[in-house]
């Protein structure tokens, strides 16, 4: 739906039937007073369109003026559901309560993975990422993923990266461990060199 259908929407919009000999003359003089049409559509000596609820009036003048039967098919808009709103208030306060503890939930890590190293070392990068301010219930907000990230790989040298990822309410660490070389020579050994 464009915007200016929906500008339509919020004013109201009426769909309109005229009655009576030559109904063209009717579309041709609500056009050059500035009345805009849409949905157009001729059957006999009927013809039927939508057009915005302000311009009612000025038409229903002109259909009057000159002999022309006017009726209201359908409405439809915001106006004229206010009657329906008001009755049904407390559907519409539930609904906005809703959606704004589904927003309120939604600003908080509800969940946290750890992956790419043992459960000994995920409770130490869980305590060290709790320490930087990334734990169950945090606030999605006020978290800084590269102190983070930083704070983490400081605090865990066998560390040699890190990655926090925050999408919803889940909050997911990769991390990658450093692969240090094995102690292969245990005694004394001769170094041979070409040059």
């Amino acid at each position: 739906m464009g915007i200016n259908r929906w500008l339509d929407y919020l004013g109201g919009i009426i769909t309109v039937r005229i009655r009576g000999p030559y109904p063209e003359k009717i579309i041709n003089l609500a056009l050059s007073r500035g009345l805009f049409l849409s949905d157009v559509k001729k059957s006999g000596d009927t013809i039927s369109f939508s057009m915005r609820k302000s311009g009612y009036s000025p038409l229903q003048n002109i259909a009057e003026r000159f002999g022309y039967e006017i009726e209201v098919v359908k409405r439809e808009g915001l106006p004229f559901y206010r009657r329906v709103i008001r009755q049904r208030s407390m559907l519409l306060i539930g609904a906005l309560v809703f959606v704004l503890a589904l927003y309120i939930l939604s600003s908080f890590v509800w969940f946290m993975e750890i992956k790419g190293t043992n459960p000994e070392r995920a409770r130490m990068v869980a305590r060290s990422a709790a320490d930087y301010g990334l734990h169950r219930w945090a606030f999605k907000g006020g978290l800084n993923k590269n102190r983070i990230e930083e704070g983490i790989l400081r605090d865990i040298p066998q560390l040699s990266y890190v990655q926090v990822d925050v999408k919803g309410v889940r909050a997911t660490i990769k991390v990658v461990e450093k692969v240090l070389p094995g102690e292969q020579f245990t005694g004394p050994c001769n170094l041979v060199a070409k040059r």
